[in-house]
Parts: structure tokens; C-alpha cells; sequence
């Protein structure tokens, strides 16, 4: 009789459980364990730190940090140096960070030659570090670069150059010298625009700042007033290069002014006839991925080396539809 009543007990016990399985009632052991791990992400803690939060650029990236911190429930602190120039700051940052012991560190460097021993110095710590939009090519201890590929960015800029002004007169205002993503966008440029007609006129730095760009633009068109295609390749600079234009009483309609970036204020502008077009990154994306990978390192998960978010170019065409896009993400949707 005991051994039939737990035959009958053993296969109610199947019956209810395949009952249950019907009506999706068993997986509360995979609830519980997501929600194990959502308060085992809590204790993460991601530093991402940025060249600066005053360039709108920088703020979607955050904003796809952000939305990572929230699918994730990592713990995520988003920072900014006061501006791209601050690399001492962006330094005392990463050795704040080394003493409190965060899990990872995400950085776009504001000089990779004078970011890299401290960067060394978190990896030596135990704290992984990614690196995202500015990579530090010849440092291999980092572990992961998360970024467009700034000289192809360059080259498709170029390539549009040559196909709307193929024998204008370029004025090219630059980031700050040694910033490996705009000198290579630059470097881009240039290769696209081998063998083209169009004629170099000058080469200024802005350093990554609107104002400064501002001026390089009057200096330039004061020099060179022949000047009717310019190239920065940074979106904030180019808008300055339109402000430069309009302020001397000429129209933006004459010239060709490209950028890269793809930010909202880069994309209106397009729209209302100031930027002719920019090749866009993916900083949200940027910011998204880093994150993500940030908890899946912790998590003993593997990480790709690089990750190319890629880059497309937007012109008056696409405008409308690219800036949808970029409100959506920035507003959280």
C-alpha cells in the first residue's frame, strides 16, 4: 500500500506540474533569477566619463549610458570635464575612481598620450577600462573601443565634398592637434579628396569649441574670400563656421559646410540651410554599448575588442527622419 500510494502522490505531483506548465505558472524560478540578477547588477558600478558635458554630442551619449543603466539596474555615474582642454580634470577623475574601486571604467580621453599611464594605472588596479569615440591605438591593456571609425567618417565627408563641390575652395578648421578621432576624420577628408579639383586654402584648429571656431571661420574668409566649401569635423565647430558666415553678411546657400557628429542642433541646421550636411556617429549607441559591456565583463561574459557603431551621412534628404530618431532617444523613448 506505501509504495502505491507514492506512485499515486509521484504521479499527481506530474500531473499538476504539467497542469501548471500549461498555463505558464512554472518559470517563476527564471522571474526570481532575473531579478536575482537585476540586484546583483545594483552593485556594479560603471564611471563613464566624457570630454565634456556642455557639447550636445557628448549629452546623447550620455543619454544611451543612461538607458543601459536603466534596462541593466547598473549603478552609473555619467561625468564631464569643463571642456575638451580640461585633461588634468579628466586625469584626477580616473585616480578618484582607482581609489573608490569602481567595477569599470568608460572614457573618451581628452589626450590619449596623457590619459594612458593613469589608464594603465586602473588596469593594474584591477579596474577594466573601455574606451569609446577616442581610442588609444598602440594601448593594448584596454578592453574594449566602442566607436565610429573617425577616418572613414573623414573619407565619406571627402566623398560628398567631391561630388557637390568638386573644384571649390576648402577651408578645413580643426580639432584640438593630437585628438586621434578628429585627426583622423581629417586624415579622411583629405585621402577622399586625392585627385579632386578642389583647392586648400587653409587649415586652422578650433579646438573643439564653437567660439574658437568662430573665429578661425572670420580669420579664414577675411584671408581666403574666395573660400566657399569648409570642413570641421566636429558638428559644434561647423555651426560656428555658419555663425562666422552669416555674421559677415553672406549666405550659407553659397557655401558647402560639412561636419561630423549627426547632433540634433547638426541636423536642424541642415534643415534651416545653415550646415550643407554631416556624416553622423552613433554616440547613443556609443554610450548603450559601453555599459552593456561593462556589466557583461563583470559578469565574467566576453566583450569584443571594438565595436564600430558606424556612421551614416545626413543631408537636407534624411534630416527630417534622422532628428526624429535622436529626440525619441533623447527623451528616453
Amino acid at each position: 500500500m506505501m509504495m502505491k500510494s507514492g506512485r499515486i502522490r509521484r504521479s499527481l505531483l506530474v500531473t499538476v506540474a504539467s497542469f501548471c506548465l500549461g498555463l505558464g505558472l512554472l518559470p517563476i524560478s527564471g522571474a526570481k533569477a532575473a531579478d536575482a540578477d537585476a540586484q546583483a547588477n545594483e552593485k556594479i558600478r560603471v564611471a563613464v566619463l566624457v570630454k565634456t558635458l556642455s557639447n550636445p554630442y557628448w549629452l546623447m551619449l550620455k543619454a544611451g549610458a543612461e538607458a543601459a543603466a536603466k534596462e541593466t539596474g547598473a549603478n552609473v555615474v555619467v561625468t564631464g570635464s569643463q571642456s575638451e582642454l580640461d585633461i588634468q580634470g579628466q586625469i584626477d577623475r580616473v585616480r578618484s575612481l582607482i581609489t573608490q574601486h569602481v567595477n569599470v571604467i568608460v572614457i573618451s580621453p581628452n589626450s590619449a598620450a596623457q590619459l594612458q599611464p593613469v589608464l594603465q594605472q586602473a588596469v593594474n588596479a584591477g579596474i577594466p577600462v573601455i574606451l569609446i569615440d577616442t581610442d588609444i591605438a598602440d594601448w593594448h591593456q584596454k578592453l574594449s573601443f566602442i566607436g565610429t571609425d573617425n577616418y572613414q567618417a573623414g573619407v565619406v565627408a571627402g566623398k560628398f565634398i567631391a561630388s557637390v563641390a568638386p573644384t571649390g575652395s576648402l577651408a578645413i578648421i580643426g580639432g584640438t592637434p593630437g585628438n586621434p578621432a578628429t585627426d583622423s576624420r581629417v586624415a579622411g577628408l583629405k585621402k577622399a579628396l586625392t585627385g579632386v579639383g578642389v583647392h586648400y586654402v587653409s587649415e586652422l584648429s578650433a579646438y573643439s569649441d564653437r567660439s574658437r571656431a568662430v573665429t578661425a571661420t572670420s580669420d579664414t574668409l577675411e584671408a581666403h574670400p574666395d573660400t566657399n566649401v569648409i570642413f570641421a569635423p566636429a558638428d559644434n565647430m561647423a555651426l560656428g563656421a555658419v555663425q562666422a558666415i552669416l555674421a559677415t553678411g553672406k549666405k550659407t546657400s553659397n557655401f558647402t559646410v560639412v561636419s561630423v557628429d549627426g547632433t540634433p542642433e547638426g541636423a536642424k541646421s541642415i534643415l534651416n540651410g545653415g550646415l550643407t550636411a554631416t556624416v553622423a556617429q552613433n554616440p547613443y549607441l556609443m554610450g548603450k554599448d559601453a555599459v552593456e559591456m561593462a556589466v557583461a565583463k563583470v559578469h565574467g561574459k566576453p566583450v569584443p575588442r571594438r565595436i564600430d557603431t558606424g556612421a551614416v551621412l545626413v543631408t537636407k534628404k534624411n534630416a527630417t527622419s534622422f532628428l526624429a530618431t535622436l529626440t525619441k532617444e533623447l527623451s528616453g523613448g
